[in-house]
């Protein structure tokens, strides 16, 4: 909600599309008073971006809320991303699958969890991570303890990352809040 952080993130909002930094209504805001709410009435992406510095290894927390999920999306639902260059090449990414409707990491090729399904109005504690030449890895959490080890990963990765992205679309309307983007390792409920 704070107008210094909110101005850190280029906004690219497309037709129909809502990105409300505001949000404090149905669902409830996930901490505090106000939390991120992206909505999407269409097939293409709203998005906010952060440049982040050039990183080879590069860390993300966030609280996510699934207000609506739609069972049978056109495409793969990339809704983290850590990205290069222009911010539109994926190096890492958390991801909903459009054909299995499970969590995973794209880095390259998809990898997925094997049971883990998102829900609609489930908070998730999500820990995104990407290490060069090593791994893309995502913790999965209904509670603000991290995971001893990765939800699911991807290994084998060369690229560094120079931006973070948050992504909406037809996949899935979005609460996010408590966002933190670190150069070293996010643990537990991070403050």
């Amino acid at each position: 909600y704070s107008s210094t952080c909110r101005n850190t993130w280029t906004a690219s909002v497309q037709a129909g599309d809502t990105l409300d930094f505001d949000n404090a209504a149905s669902p409830s805001p996930l901490v505090g008073t106000y939390s991120l709410r992206g909505t999407s009435a269409g097939t293409t992406s709203s998005t906010l971006y952060v440049a982040t510095g050039t990183l080879s290894n590069i860390y993300a927390h966030t609280r996510l809320n699934f207000d609506a999920i739609d069972t049978s999306p056109t495409a793969d639902h990339h809704f983290l991303r850590f990205t290069r260059s222009t911010g539109s090449a994926v190096v890492c990414s958390a991801v909903y699958d459009n054909t299995t409707g499970k969590f995973g990491v794209y880095a390259s090729t998809y990898v997925y969890h094997d049971d883990l399904v998102p829900s609609a109005d489930t908070t998730y504690y999500l820990w995104l991570e990407h290490v060069k030449n090593t791994s893309c890895s995502l913790y999965i959490s209904t509670t603000t303890t991290k995971p001893e080890t990765a939800s699911v990963t991807k290994t084998g990765l060369d690229y560094d990352v120079t931006g973070f992205m948050i992504d909406v679309n037809q996949t899935a309307d979005m609460v996010v809040d408590h966002i933190r983007i670190n150069s070293s390792a996010i643990g537990s409920n991070p403050q």
